[in-house]
This record gives C-alpha cells, structure tokens and sequence, in this order.
C-alpha cells in the first residue's frame, strides 16, 4: 500500500490474527463445557471468582488466554498510537 506505513500493517494484521486466535480458543473452551452433561460442567464459579480446575479451565489455559488478551492489548495500543495517524487527514480514505 503506498503511504500506508509497512509496519502498522503488520500490527494491523497481527492484531487481526490474535483476535481470531483468541475467539478461536475461548469459543473452544465454552463449546467442550457446554456439551458436557450438566453435572460436569463447570462454567460456575467457586468462591475464589477463578473457573472450577477441570480440563476446559486448567491453569495452562488459563494462561495461555490472559497472554492473549495482554498481546491484544499491546497491539492494540500500537495500532491506534501509531504516528502515522497523526499525519493522515481524518477525513481522507487509507
């Protein structure tokens, strides 16, 4: 794209393929516990306000979706503080 900077696309793109990781792997994580019967479901909470420790919410996983959502946050804030925004007229298509 000429006179769109490189790498904000790349952010962009990034951006764009996290997000459809993490919608890829949390829609996952409800659809297992949804087709469980409802004694082994465990979308309830316990006191702590943490998922019940079974296979859909296991520590691993957990992780592995608070990391996505930090590197979501990350790109985010580099996609919308990028300079170029500064430079480009508002109402000018990119």
């Amino acid at each position: 794209m000429p006179g769109f900077p490189r790498d904000l696309h790349e952010s962009q793109l990034a951006l764009h393929r996290t997000w459809s990781e993490y919608l890829r792997f949390t829609v996952a994580l409800v659809q297992q516990e949804v087709a469980k019967p409802p004694e082994e479901a465990s979308l309830q909470t316990h006191s702590g306000g943490q998922p019940a420790d079974t296979p859909s919410f296991n520590d691993e996983r957990i992780q592995h979706t608070l990391a996505l959502v930090s590197r979501l946050r990350e790109l985010g804030d580099l996609v919308t503080a990028h300079p170029f925004w500064k430079t480009h007229d508002a109402d000018a298509h990119v």
